[in-house]
C-alpha cells in the first residue's frame, strides 16, 4: 500500500503526528509520502498512492480532496483544527482506524462533487472546477448586478440577477449549517 500524509504545517501537532505516522507507516511496510497541504497541489504526484491521509481542519481536508480528485484516491481525514466537520478521526483514534484500513475493513463514504465552467457573454471559457464543498461566481471588483444564467447537464435552469451565486453540495451545504450554529442541516 501506498500512503500519501498531508499535514498543515502552521500546526506543530500537525506536523509532529505526520512524522509518527510516517516511521508507523514504514514499520508496517506501507510506502510512505509527506507533503505541506499548501503545497500539496504544487508537488508533482507520487508514482502511486493508494490512500491520502489529511492531519488537519476542514481546510487541509479540501486541499487534500483537491489532490484526491487529481489522484483518483480516497481521502481520510484526521481531526486536528479548529473546524473539524469532515473528520472521522481523532489522533486517539488514528492509528486503530489505520490498522482497521491496512487488514482491509472500514468502509468508503462517496461524497458528491460539483463541476462549474464559467462561460461568459463575449465567448471566453474559463476551465472548469470541480469542488467538494461549494462553487462562487461573484462579482469580484465590479461594480454592477450581474447576470448569472445556471444550466445543470445543458438545461436552463433559471437566470440571477444578483452580486454573485453560490451552489453547494451537500458537504458544503452541511459545514455552513453547522459553522452558523445550528443543530440541523436544511438542505
Amino acid at each position: 500500500m501506498h500512503v500519501a500524509i498531508i499535514y498543515n504545517p502552521l500546526s506543530p501537532e500537525s506536523t509532529r503526528l505526520s512524522a509518527r505516522l510516517a516511521d508507523w507507516l514504514r514499520a508496517r511496510y506501507v510506502q510512505v509520502w509527506r507533503g505541506v497541504s499548501h503545497e500539496g497541489r504544487e508537488l508533482p504526484a507520487p508514482e502511486r498512492v493508494d490512500l491520502i491521509v489529511a492531519l488537519g481542519g476542514d481546510g487541509t481536508v479540501l486541499r487534500a480532496a483537491r489532490l484526491a480528485i487529481s489522484w483518483g484516491v480516497p481521502v481520510l481525514p484526521v481531526a486536528l483544527g479548529r473546524l473539524n466537520f469532515m473528520s472521522e478521526l481523532t489522533p486517539e483514534t488514528l492509528y486503530d482506524g489505520l490498522d482497521t484500513l491496512l487488514r482491509g475493513g472500514g468502509w468508503h463514504d462517496r461524497r458528491a462533487l460539483l463541476e462549474a465552467t464559467v462561460r461568459h457573454q463575449d465567448g471566453r471559457v474559463a476551465p472548469p472546477v470541480i469542488a467538494l464543498n461549494e462553487v462562487l461566481v461573484a462579482r469580484g471588483e465590479v461594480n454592477r448586478v450581474l447576470i448569472i444564467a445556471v444550466e445543470i447537464y445543458d438545461a436552463q435552469v433559471t437566470t440571477y440577477h444578483a452580486d454573485g451565486v453560490i451552489v453547494a453540495t451537500a458537504t458544503g451545504s452541511t459545514a455552513y449549517a453547522l459553522a452558523a450554529g445550528r443543530s440541523e442541516a436544511h438542505v
